[in-house]
């Protein structure tokens, strides 16, 4: 900030006129008759569309800004006390007419400024500790659109899920119903645009339906429609039945989070967030660079549909999102549950790599890593020579083939299926020391068998025999 030169006198007048002087050094406040000293020349804002000072202190005495408004908006000024001190703001024009004032531990004065005008705002009344925001961001509805703009810094945008209220910057506006506007609207329009800095916005709605990606947002609910553009951080929450989000990513490198614990879905890459939370439906298209994608499960029971490129994670408490341009991906299951992922294969030569704590899924530009799953399905039928790799529990394990089919299960009390593989051209099955492991082969089957460690083969009528008494079996 820069001290100006101080502009030149303005005589006293009624009603109340700012008369500022250059006198040694001092502003002179004229209040119909009664001076009032300021310490000091205005202090120059320059063009303003956003200015912030959270440590004012008056205790030495007034002080004054002067600064040119930058758009045809809402010229807001509010002046608040955390002690609850009470002080007074006032705006004044460029001849020093008196346009608003108020007094209070919380003073706010809202005026309809004229883009490039000069306007000056004091403060005075002791207070020691001040937070002071001024504000020209709230434009002028037109009739079709409200326009809100972004400074050259850090702007947080919130807008309410009535479209009737909003936030810019910690500054609460009430927008004009879009019924009572002129002409009548179905839906109040919101137009953001962030300016320079990283900004962030913030959308809520009921029946909501988003559009994100690093360059654009929509957002249309029951009660609004808002686009955002140069906005670095997006938050939107549905808050209705049927909400649904569109998340696209950049040309570079993007990162897809699915958190059902925090309730929300994030596409992060350099640059940008998206963040969609309580939205019943998520569709999201990371691009062509090496995407990756963490997903998290549900304390419910959980579906994984994943093929090289593209998934579709489902669960019974709610959620549906499906992403497109994944090169890897992790599934975590950790909360519960009976967990299922279900596996496509590649075109080209794919392997399966199963343990019970972790599986790896993974070919020519794609790579799978599941943990914790209660079974894993996975089919080769799209090309390639496919091979798995099936490791057994340190418990009684079973493994069997019948035709282009081959599973893996614990045994031993209980039947818990890990693994089955279908149309594969290779699989092998390790045992790693159970009790009773044990295999079932078909002589027939479509591909390359092959035993690693102590597994004792037995007949199918044998193994009949052995799983009705588990409760279970593959084929």
């Amino acid at each position: 900030m820069r001290k100006s030169v101080m502009p030149p006198r303005f005589r006293k007048a009624s009603p109340r006129r700012l008369a500022i002087e250059r006198l040694e050094n001092r502003v002179l406040l004229d209040a119909g008759g009664l001076a009032v000293w300021l310490p000091g020349a205005a202090t120059d804002l320059g063009e303003l569309v956003f200015y912030r000072d959270q440590h004012v202190d008056l205790s030495g005495g007034d002080l004054s800004y002067e600064f040119r408004a930058a758009h045809d908006a809402i010229l807001a000024a509010e002046a608040s006390s955390a002690s609850g001190s009470r002080a007074t703001i006032a705006l004044f024009d460029a001849e020093g007419n008196l346009l608003a004032e108020q007094e209070g531990p919380t003073s706010r004065i809202d005026h309809d400024a004229v883009a490039g005008r000069r306007y000056f705002i004091t403060l005075s009344g002791g207070a020691a500790d001040l937070d002071l925001r001024i504000a020209n961001q709230v434009g002028r509805d037109d009739g079709d659109t409200l326009p809100i703009f972004g400074s050259p810094g850090d702007d947080v945008f919130e807008i309410a899920s009535s479209g009737l209220e909003g936030k810019v910057n910690g500054i609460a506006y009430t927008f004009t119903p879009a019924a009572l506007s002129d002409p009548p609207r179905d839906r109040m329009r919101l137009s953001i645009d962030g300016g320079g800095g990283n900004d962030t916005v913030q959308l809520r709605g009921l029946g909501a339906e988003l559009h994100a990606s690093p360059e654009l947002v929509a957002f249309v609910s029951m009660y609004y429609e808002a686009d955002a553009s140069r906005i670095t951080y997006v938050h939107a929450y549905g808050e209705g039945d049927g909400d649904i989000a569109y998340l696209d990513g950049s040309a570079g490198q993007d990162k897809l989070k699915i958190e059902p614990d925090y309730d929300h879905v994030k596409l992060i890459g350099s640059g940008y967030t998206l963040r969609a939370k309580f939205f019943e439906r998520v569709v999201v298209d990371t691009g062509e660079r090496e995407d990756l994608a963490r997903i998290w499960d549900t304390a419910s029971e959980d579906r994984l549909f994943f093929q090289p490129g593209q998934f579709q994670f489902l669960s019974q408490a709610g959620w549906d999102v499906r992403a497109a341009g994944i090169e890897s991906a992790i599934f975590r299951s950790t909360l519960g549950g009976a967990d299922r992922a279900i596996l496509q294969d590649s075109p080209g030569d794919d392997l399966f790599f199963a343990r019970p704590h972790k599986s790896i899924w993974s070919g020519p530009g794609f790579d799978l890593t599941v943990r914790g799953a209660s079974f894993i399905e996975v089919y080769s039928t799209d090309g390639g020579c496919d091979r798995a790799k099936l490791h057994g529990s340190q418990a009684s394990d079973q493994f069997e083939t019948l035709g282009r089919n081959a599973g893996l299960s614990q045994t031993g009390g209980t039947f818990t299926p890990l693994y089955a593989v279908h149309a594969f051209d290779w699989v092998k099955a390790y045992a790693h020391g159970g009790e009773q492991d044990v295999c079932a082969l078909d002589p027939d089957a479509a591909f390359e068998t092959v035993l690693d460690g102590q597994w004792t083969e037995v007949s199918k009528e044998e193994l009949t025999e052995r799983l009705l008494q588990d409760g279970g079996g593959f084929f």
